[in-house]
């Protein structure tokens, strides 16, 4: 039918309806980096979710997916720092390079190419000699935000052993 004339256009016919076929979509779990699904059953001709074979219990596709897992630091945790070292120190994280939101030490953002750089490979931050130099000695905590969580880790900064000369020395 047209709808602006309201005129017949041509005759219809009937035909088969679609098989209804739903398949398996294996599980895979959820990591930092990317998001996980349970079991489930999908439905080509009809584009449903189901959760069993015989596609009699639908479901939406929200509900088969599994939230990221919370990210941590893969590498560079418990690490020990020498403040009079030039070498640059790395964090790893498990998450997602997409996925980063900032840096923080001991609660306070860093400035991003000034304190640390960043690369993929899921996120690896790496603090710049200048920025340790300004650390005081002790205990730290570095955080690396993500959209899925923060990945923390600890390390220490070891004193200058000339300042602590030269502070002895003043006493």
């Amino acid at each position: 039918w047209c709808t602006d004339c309201n005129t017949k256009m041509a005759d219809g016919k009937e035909i088969d309806k679609l098989e209804h076929k739903p398949a398996l979509v294996k599980a895979v779990a959820a990591t930092a980096a990317k998001e996980g699904n349970i079991e489930y059953y999908y439905c080509e001709n009809c584009g449903k979710y189901y959760s069993d074979e015989e596609g009699t219990k639908e479901i939406k596709k929200e509900d088969t997916v599994i939230a990221k897992l919370a990210p941590s630091v893969i590498e560079g945790n418990n690490a020990k720092i020498d403040k009079s070292s030039k070498d640059p120190v790395s964090f790893r994280s498990d998450a997602s390079f997409a996925d980063f939101v900032r840096v923080e030490l001991d609660g306070k953002e860093l400035v991003k190419d000034k304190d640390y750089t960043i690369k993929e490979g899921s996120i690896i931050v790496t603090l710049t000699p200048e920025f340790l130099a300004t650390l005081p000695a002790g205990d730290h905590t570095l955080s690396i935000v993500s959209v899925s969580g923060t990945a923390k880790a600890d390390f220490s900064v070891t004193a200058d052993k000339v300042a602590d000369t030269f502070s002895k020395e003043e006493s």
